[in-house]
C-alpha cells in the first residue's frame, strides 16, 4: 500500500512535539493477516522507505480484523498467540530499531463494522469489547501480555500504543451496526481505562497510549470531552481533508493546555 503522512506525536519527559512520520497500517494490503503471512523483505522495505523519507516514527497495526490471524480461540475465548506472531513483530521492532525509528502499535480497528464478515464474529466483538464472559480478560492475558513481553525487550522503540484506530466509529458512526460499547461513551471509556492500566502494569517502561478519533465527528467530541482524560496520555484525531486545515485548531490547543494532554 502506499504511505499516507501521519503526523504523530514524540512525547519526551519535559517536551511534546509533533514529528513527521508515516501510518503504515499494514503489509501489501493483507489487512489483519501481516504478522503471520510475514514478509520480512516487505518489512524492511517500507521501514527503509520510511527513514529515508525523514520520519521519526511509523504507525502499525496488530488485531485490526474480525477474525485475526494467529488467535487461537476455544469456546469464545482467546485462548493462545501464535509464537509466529511475536516472532515477527520481534524482527519488525528489531528492524526498526536498527533505522533509529520509533513505533506507534494500534491493536483493534473500530472500522471492524463495515466488512463482511463482521456479522459472524460481531458477537465476539462485543463480548471483547465489553468483557462479556470474562473475554478481554482472557485476551489481556493469554495474547497481549505476550506482545507485552516482546515490547518489554526494546522500551527505546514502541513508544506510543494506540487502543483502537477511530474507536468512536464503534459508537454510532454511520453504521449498520451503531453502537458496540454498553451504555455507548460509558464503556468506551471502561474499555479504554482498563486496558491502558493493564498495559501501564505490565509494561517496564513509559508507553504513550490512546484511543484514536476519526471520522468528521472526531474532533467535536474530543471537545466535548468525550474521552476520559485520565486514561488516555495524548489525543490523536484523524483529519481527511486536502488542504491541511486543522478544524477548531484554537479550541484544540486551548483544551490540550486545560487538560494537561498534548
Amino acid at each position: 500500500m502506499k504511505f499516507l503522512f501521519l503526523f504523530t506525536l514524540i512525547w519526551s519527559i519535559q517536551v511534546s512535539a509533533f514529528e513527521m512520520g508515516f501510518n503504515q497500517a499494514w503489509l501489501k494490503n493483507k489487512y489483519a493477516h501481516q504478522w503471520i503471512n510475514y514478509d520480512e523483505i516487505e518489512a524492511e522495505r517500507i521501514l527503509n522507505l520510511a527513514k529515508d523519507a525523514n520520519a521519526k516514527i511509523v504507525r502499525m497495526w496488530l488485531f485490526e480484523g474480525t477474525n485475526a490471524k494467529g488467535i487461537t480461540w476455544e469456546n469464545g475465548l482467546p485462548k493462545k498467540l501464535n509464537p509466529k506472531f511475536s516472532e515477527n513483530l520481534e524482527h519488525f521492532i528489531q528492524f526498526a530499531q536498527t533505522k533509529n525509528l520509533k513505533l506507534n502499535f494500534t491493536l483493534f480497528d473500530g472500522n471492524i463494522i463495515t466488512h463482511n464478515s463482521f456479522d459472524k464474529y460481531k458477537d465476539r466483538w462485543w463480548n471483547l469489547l465489553n468483557n462479556k464472559y470474562k473475554v478481554a480478560d482472557h485476551f489481556l492475558k493469554n495474547i497481549i501480555n505476550p506482545i507485552v513481553k516482546v515490547l518489554n525487550q526494546y522500551p527505546d522503540v514502541v513508544l506510543q500504543i494506540d487502543l483502537v484506530n477511530e474507536i468512536n466509529a464503534l459508537n454510532g458512526v454511520y453504521y449498520i451496526y451503531p453502537y458496540m460499547f454498553k451504555n455507548q461513551w460509558r464503556g468506551l471509556n471502561s474499555f479504554v481505562c482498563k486496558w491502558s492500566k493493564h498495559l501501564k502494569s505490565n509494561l517496564d517502561y513509559k508507553t504513550n497510549i490512546t484511543a484514536s478519533l476519526g471520522w468528521g465527528l472526531g474532533v467535536d467530541q474530543v471537545l466535548s470531552n468525550k474521552l476520559n482524560v485520565s486514561c488516555i496520555d495524548f489525543y490523536q484525531i484523524h483529519i481527511y481533508r486536502n488542504d491541511g486545515v486543522i478544524p477548531s485548531c484554537n479550541e484544540l490547543k486551548k483544551f490540550s493546555k486545560t487538560k494537561n494532554r498534548p
